[in-house]
């Protein structure tokens, strides 16, 4: 009976994984980067409040002091997240036209700038997933919709914090080449 029991729950473990129900991704940016920034000013060109949440997030997780607020710029980095687009595409449909292949696409700009506003890196990051509809089930699909979202504004989300520590790790270097202390 013990082992008919266990059996059972592996086999509905397994059938949930290939089903879609198991974790996605990850929850941080990755821990490549030296840690050690100097204070930056993040501009966010755009109203998206749920990616500017997750983006404070990351840069906490990074260890990348940064603020919202201007103060005293003269030797602030600047890094400006903007140009935030959504898209949704149709990418075929069944012989009903009734169940349709989507791709779901989230688009940032990311720029570094010195505290002049010249810039010094500028990189366009895009996320994307594809999602299957089910008419029979339009509450599946837009839970399905949902989770989608919000794991490709986790995953922008770490992409910008990384790419941003990337350039930091890059700026540090040749402002100790240099001689700088920025």
């Amino acid at each position: 009976m013990r082992c008919l029991r266990l059996g059972f729950i592996l086999l509905l473990v397994a059938q949930l994984g290939a089903c879609g129900f198991h974790l996605r991704g990850q929850s941080s940016a990755g821990a490549e980067s030296q840690g050690d920034y100097p204070a930056v000013l993040v501009q966010h060109n755009h109203s998206d409040n749920v990616l500017r949440r997750l983006v404070n997030q990351q840069f906490s997780m990074l260890g990348i002091s940064h603020s919202e607020v201007t103060g005293n710029r003269a030797e602030l980095l600047g890094l400006r997240v903007s140009d935030i687009a959504r898209g949704d595409t149709v990418l075929s449909l069944d012989a009903d036209a009734r169940t349709a292949e989507r791709l779901l696409m989230l688009t940032a700009k990311l720029s570094l700038l010195q505290a002049d506003g010249v810039v010094l890196e500028s990189a366009t990051l895009q996320e994307q997933r594809i999602l299957f509809t089910n008419p029979n089930n339009p509450v599946g699909n837009s839970t399905e919709q949902a989770l989608l979202v919000s794991e490709m504004e986790n995953a922008m989300a770490q992409r910008i914090a990384t790419q941003a520590s990337r350039w930091l790790d890059r700026e540090q270097a040749n402002a100790a080449a240099s001689g700088s202390t920025r």
